[in-house]
């Protein structure tokens, strides 16, 4: 058999299977509802979820005059079991990431199903948390699947800490970035490696020249 007569089809045996890796799909942002009145001074609010699908964060900012250097924060935790019923507090969450002092942030963080995500923020232009114009938890869909978005904060500003929740509560209005995880082979790309695979054989059944 010829050396030569392979590489060909190794090059598109590579191409195919490489197109079976994870694909990310177009960015798109979460409905949190409508802003529609501030929470109080000094007291950072926020929501809380259960992930539905794997899936990426790619920013979350605060609407409203947050800005850069007026105190403003955000964060990102994942808790390790349900969140408490106020007024029973929790640290069981890992902090995802933490920033001061900036109304808007790109990240680039995995969240699989089945997470439970927090989502916090305090704007310093507006002295306090930008609350949604309802009351209650906000029903709403991420990457087709139906969440429920449920009031979550603590009793002061900076780093989350004795972090409660309040069923019915109205939610913090934080914006969400996200991106979906497929993990489902693109047709052609699978196509192409099954032909390359056909082709393999093909050449292995010649005869040697």
């Amino acid at each position: 058999m010829s050396v030569f007569s392979l590489r060909p089809t190794v090059a598109a045996l590579v191409l195919g299977f490489s197109s079976l890796s994870p694909a990310i799909a177009a960015p798109v942002a979460l409905d949190v509802g409508v802003w529609g009145s501030n929470g109080p001074s000094g007291l950072t609010r926020g929501y809380w979820f259960t992930a539905p699908t794997d899936f990426l964060i790619t920013g979350i900012y605060l609407p409203g005059r947050a800005a850069a250097g007026d105190g403003s924060t955000l964060e990102l935790l994942r808790f390790n079991s349900d969140v408490t019923d106020y007024p029973t507090t929790t640290n069981n969450f890992s902090s995802l990431g933490f920033w001061a002092n900036v109304g808007s942030v790109s990240t680039s963080i995995q969240v699989s199903a089945g997470d439970i995500i927090g989502v916090l923020g305090y704007s310093g232009g507006d002295n306090s948390t930008p609350y949604r114009n309802q009351g209650g938890n906000y029903s709403t869909q991420l990457g087709g699947f139906n969440i429920d978005l449920v009031r979550l904060g603590f009793q002061g500003l900076g780093q989350a800490q004795n972090v409660w929740q309040e069923e019915g509560g109205t939610t913090g209005v934080i914006g969400l970035n996200y991106e979906l995880l497929n993990t489902v082979p693109e047709p052609a790309g699978l196509a192409l490696a099954l032909s390359a695979l056909a082709l393999m054989g093909f050449v292995r059944r010649r005869p040697t020249v």
